[in-house]
């Protein structure tokens, strides 16, 4: 295949000299002819069809052409156009070769480049970071596949910057607009973030990173990436959500939390806590929290707590606490220290549980428990238990005493004891009520011990487990007479208490008056792991470091009958040792003597662990909220001041329990305050987000521009309930844009002198030229007038001359008349007339801010659109809005007030009105006239050109007086027919 492409390649270059040789007969241009089938065999067979298609044409075109004609031998003076010839094919083959190879190393370079860029596109959309570039004077856009990806686009859609603001998030356009401008103009990098809100409501968090740069015409540049950085705004989301959550959970808690300092000062206390006391943070905090302890216990809880706050040990105890309303409650109190890396205490939290009604339950309990133990012991009845095949397991007392027989007797020989005429008939019940698991109730005769048989009422009940199967049954008999009710009684009463005893989620176990081990539950067997009899005391089983503080807390809730709570370490069976929370309730008699004492034990270790977290949670919340590097603050609903950071306290000079009686308007400052608090009362009549600047006295007394941004914060239902907010100090940021302002200011003034100046000599330069040849060529008209005889001839075209010079002059005044009065066609498209405000608004931001001015809008959004040139429509309205704002420099008894209000004029024209508050003009039609000027420094040019631009727009301007003050200034413009802005 390659041998065809190659002799193919050669075979053009024959062809090629054969058809230059017929068309060189024919046209009679042997040279050019050839030259062309050098080009076509360079161009399409390459290097060596080139060199052939060269050799074959010299060839012919000295044996054809050359005299002497058919001979290769050619004359010496044909010699050099044969050379001239080979020469040119030569130098055609030679740049078509180097042509070649450029055109191969571009494809390949465009190969290798498209390589690259593929590599980069992949590497883009796996990392989720697109590029962007961006010539702000052109506002032209270069955004990579990614970057159209992340912003929602198809990545054919050519990147615009109103595409851009399309997709920026309504809350952050404004912002994002401003950045974009301001760094723009000073050429600052960008480093920011906002986020897209895509078609579908998907919000993304974009962060934007870009150098500024100049190309080689000096203007800016900016070459940035754009990080979609949506999991980790989620991920920042989710855990400001948990904090907050966090300190709903602690205020809605149901118990009452409070923390102390070091020094035992109260720190912070919850809602609840406020509720029962009837006390304020603030009255807290200055006030022995103690004193709200009942007299008996206030020096326990002392004591409790300073040990802690010295050694950093938890206490658990109960005591008294007084209500609002006087009435002492008993309250269980646990406390646990927090501790740095020094193991020093940083503060205690506490935890209050109201257990009054507990106590009054336990103390009912034990009375009633009491009262069931007399009637168990003083029942002359006889009881037995029976396994579920109906075996004797268990008989009473008095019941070996009636029979006069022993338990292994009874077990297997109990129906000898019956009566026989019964014998049958209750084998046969009992027989029954073990198959189906139902009731004995019946009477019989029993054989005494004396050897009378006693009419007996037996009633036997199953017992049974959690699955509903029988585990064992309970019997009690009793004589027919009149014990029948009081046995029955008993047997209710002990299976309640039986019941109620293992039933229990916690371990129950029972103590003598003087302390000593009684009486254990099953659970609390299961959880030691120890039979009733091998636990006698508590100790073995706590925790080393929990022994001191329990066996304290029992002797003296021994010795003094007050009721017993503690928290402390068990181990487990399995060796592991865990929080339980160990209640004790004393039993006195009708003398009020201690009988026992009943103590439950329930297991708080996943309580422990959730408090561990929430102290942790809490310390952290802190530390973040004071460790940003800004104010940080927030207000009720009222708009008056709730919480400070310490930032902002620092700055102000106070401390937190100040902040309630804080006036924030005494430190703003007086020429800042109205336009402070016009845009407070709007934000807050408005419920929606902004800023604003203002200066703020700092503690030295010194006054610092700050940037404040409010935010409110809604329910669910979407109703206000506080305002969050953060303020920034911008005094430095201030003072630089001060100082560039006056800098501009000078240069303005100082071009304008130089503009005068030039336009001077100008004016000068273009005049004396034609007026200089009137001059000269008049005295030559007089000359040759004068001449005798006169010649009128040259007088003529003298005089012609002169003419001609005056037309010159008159040119040169039209065109300087040219700059003040426009008279070329302008390009008319649809335009917003309401965006062009905005845009001006925008521009004249920082000015109205440093002037005080408060700037207010009535803008038609159902305004048609406007046809002319934006660019000088723009010009108008900024030359208008700056002599507003310059008018009221003076005002300083009102607010300095600019309104700006657009609307239909009629059907054909919209109209567009500026109006100041300032001193006003007496001569409202005069001030359009050329060079006329009100303002010390102005040339008086400017609303001349703005009458100049609108008129050029089929529009007019005017001016007249304000309503109240100052002057309104108005301009209508044409429709354009069937649109709406």
């Amino acid at each position: 295949m390659k041998g065809t492409i190659t002799l193919r390649r050669y075979g053009l270059a024959v062809i090629s000299c054969v058809l230059a040789t017929m068309a060189a007969f024919f046209l009679d241009a042997p040279a050019s002819c050839f030259c062309f089938a050098i080009m076509v065999s360079s161009l399409y067979g390459g290097r060596g069809p080139g060199l052939l298609s060269i050799g074959l044409s010299g060839f012919i075109f000295d044996y054809l052409f050359l005299s002497p004609r058919f001979h290769l031998a050619a004359e010496s003076t044909t010699q050099l156009r044969l050379f001239a010839l080979l020469a040119i094919g030569l130098a055609i083959a030679i740049l078509i070769e180097a042509k070649r190879r450029v055109e191969d190393r571009r494809v390949q370079i465009a190969a290798e480049l498209q390589k690259s860029q593929s590599f980069l596109e992949e590497a883009q959309r796996i990392s989720h970071v697109g590029s962007f570039g961006w010539t702000p004077v052109t506002n032209k856009l270069y955004w990579s596949a990614e970057t159209l990806r992340i912003a929602g686009y198809d990545v054919s859609v050519i990147p615009t910057l109103e595409l851009l603001y399309d997709r920026v998030h309504p809350e952050d356009r404004d912002k994002v607009k401003e950045i974009l401008e301001t760094s723009s103009q000073i050429g600052a990098d960008l480093d920011f973030e906002h986020r897209f809100q895509l078609l579908d409501g998907t919000i993304r968090y974009i962060h934007v990173v870009a150098h500024a740069h100049r190309d080689e015409h000096g203007r800016f540049q900016y070459i940035g990436t754009v990080m979609d950085v949506s999991p980790i705004r989620q991920f920042d989301a989710s855990l400001r959500a948990s904090e907050f959550n966090f300190k709903l959970m602690v205020d809605s808690f149901p118990g009452q939390v409070f923390s102390l300092t070091p020094s035992a000062e109260v720190e912070h206390v919850n809602q609840e806590f406020l509720d029962y006391s009837g006390k304020t943070l603030e009255e807290l905090r200055g006030w022995n929290h103690n004193e709200l302890v009942h007299p008996d216990d206030r020096d326990l809880v002392a004591a409790a707590q300073l040990r802690t706050l010295e050694t950093g040990e938890p206490f658990d105890l109960d005591h008294r606490l007084c209500r609002d309303d006087g009435v002492y409650r008993w309250f269980n109190v646990r406390g646990i220290a927090l501790s740095d890396k020094n193991s020093g205490v940083l503060r205690c939290y506490n935890l209050l549980t109201d257990i009054d009604d507990r106590k009054k339950a336990e103390e009912s309990t034990r009375a009633r428990e009491n009262t069931f133990r007399l009637i168990v012991d003083s029942i002359p009845g006889l009881v037995c238990t029976n396994t579920p095949t109906g075996e004797l397991e268990i008989v009473n007392q008095p019941l070996l005493d009636y029979t006069g027989t022993t338990l292994e007797v009874l077990r297997t020989s109990w129906p000898a004891l019956l009566h026989p005429e019964d014998r049958d008939g209750i084998l046969e019940l009992w027989g029954e009520s073990v198959r189906t698991g139902g009731t004995l109730d019946v009477e019989f005769r029993l054989l005494r011990a004396d050897g009378v048989y006693r009419w007996l009422h037996a009633r036997v009940l199953p017992h049974y487990d959690v699955e509903g199967r029988i585990v064992r049954s309970y019997g009690l008999i009793t004589d027919i007479e009149d014990r029948k009710r009081a046995e029955r009684a008993l047997k209710e009463a002990e299976l309640r208490y039986r019941l109620v005893a293992n039933s229990i989620p916690g371990l129950i176990y029972t103590t003598t008056a003087a302390g000593e081990m009684q009486f254990v539950n099953q659970k609390m067997q299961e959880f030691l792991g120890e039979r009733l009899e091998a636990i006698t005391v508590w100790t073995p089983y706590l925790h080393p470091d929990d022994v001191s503080k329990f066996t304290d807390l029992w002797r003296h809730s021994v010795e003094t009958g007050d009721p017993f709570e503690a928290e402390c370490r068990v181990r487990r069976a399995d060796g592991i040792y865990r929080w339980l929370e160990v209640r004790g309730t004393p039993l006195r008699d009708a003398d009020r003597r201690i009988v026992r004492w009943y103590n439950l034990a329930s297991d708080i270790e996943a309580r422990k662990r959730i408090e561990e977290v929430l102290l942790e949670s809490e310390a952290n919340l802190h530390l973040t909220i004071n460790a940003i590097p800004g104010f940080v603050w927030s207000t009720r609903i009222d708009g008056e001041p709730e919480f400070y950071n310490q930032h902002y306290l620092d700055y102000l000079g106070i401390t937190a329990a100040e902040l309630p009686d804080l006036d924030w308007r005494t430190d703003v400052h007086p020429e800042d305050l109205p336009t402070l608090g016009a845009v407070w009362q709007s934000l807050r009549a408005s419920g929606s987000p902004g800023e604003c600047e203002t200066r703020l006295r700092r503690f030295d007394g010194e006054y610092r521009w700050l940037l404040f941004r409010a935010n409110p914060f809604r329910d669910a239902a979407g109703n206000i309930l506080r305002w969050y907010g953060i303020a920034i100090d911008i005094d430095d940021r201030k003072r630089a844009e001060e100082v560039l302002r006056n800098t501009q200011s000078r240069l303005s003034r100082a071009t304008q002198i130089a503009t005068i100046g030039e336009l001077a000599a100008s004016i000068a330069h273009e005049i004396n030229q034609p007026l200089a040849a009137v001059v000269s060529n008049g005295h030559a008209c007089l000359r040759w007038l004068s001449a005798d005889p006169p010649n009128i001839s040259k007088a003529y075209e003298t005089a012609e001359m002169l003419a001609l010079n005056g037309k010159a002059a008159s040119e040169v005044i039209q065109r300087l008349r040219s700059l003040f009065v426009r008279t070329t066609e302008i390009q008319r498209s649809a335009i917003d007339i309401n965006d062009v405000i905005s845009e001006a608004l925008r521009l004249m931001r920082s000015e109205t801010a440093k002037r005080n001015v408060l700037v207010k809008t009535d803008l038609d959004p159902a305004l048609s659109f406007a046809l002319g040139d934006r660019v000088q429509l723009q010009q108008v309205v900024f030359n208008l809005l700056l002599n507003g704002i310059e008018a009221m420099d003076s005002v300083s008894d009102r607010p300095r007030e600019l309104f700006v209000r657009s609307k239909e004029h009629d059907r054909r024209s919209i109209l567009v009105e500026i109006s100041d508050s300032g001193i006003g003009i007496e001569s409202p039609e005069k001030v359009f006239e050329a060079f006329f000027t009100t303002k010390p420094n102005g040339m008086g040019m400017g609303l001349t050109i703005c009458r100049s631009i609108i008129e050029a727009h089929n529009g007019r301007l005017w001016a007249m007086p304000g309503q109240h003050h100052g002057t309104t200034f108005c301009f209508t413009l044409p429709v354009q027919t069937g649109g709406t802005a």
